[in-house]
C-alpha cells in the first residue's frame, strides 16, 4: 500500500492538520524524555527509543478506540468497568518500560 506523506495527509483539512501536528508534537516530546531517562538511567529500553515509543503510542491509541466503541462487551468480557480496564490497559502498556526511581 502507498504511505501517505503529511501534505497527503493534511492537504485539505485544517483540523485534521492540527491533530496530526499535534500528535507529532506530543511524540517528540515522548521521545525525549525517554531518551533523556534512559540517559539518566531512570528506564531501561532494550530496543531502539523510536521504535519503543510508537509501540507504546499505538498501543495506547488502540486501547481508547477500542475501549471508547467496545464498552459493553469489555465490561461483558473483563467484568471490570471501561474506566478500571482503561486503568489496567494503560499500566500494562507501560511496562514496556523499565521504569527506574532516582537514587535519593
Amino acid at each position: 500500500g502507498k504511505i501517505e506523506t503529511n501534505e497527503e495527509i493534511t492537504r485539505d483539512d485544517p483540523i485534521i492538520k492540527n491533530i496530526y501536528e499535534t500528535n507529532e508534537f506530543i511524540q517528540n516530546i515522548v521521545l525525549e524524555r525517554m531518551r533523556e531517562g534512559h540517559e539518566r538511567g531512570l528506564i531501561t529500553v532494550d530496543q531502539p527509543a523510536l521504535e519503543t515509543m510508537l509501540t507504546a503510542w499505538f498501543g495506547i491509541c488502540g486501547i481508547i478506540e477500542i475501549a471508547s466503541r467496545k464498552k459493553d462487551y469489555l465490561v461483558y468480557r473483563t467484568s471490570k468497568s471501561r474506566d478500571q480496564f482503561l486503568d489496567l490497559a494503560f499500566k500494562l502498556v507501560s511496562r514496556i518500560f523499565a521504569i527506574h526511581p532516582p537514587d535519593a
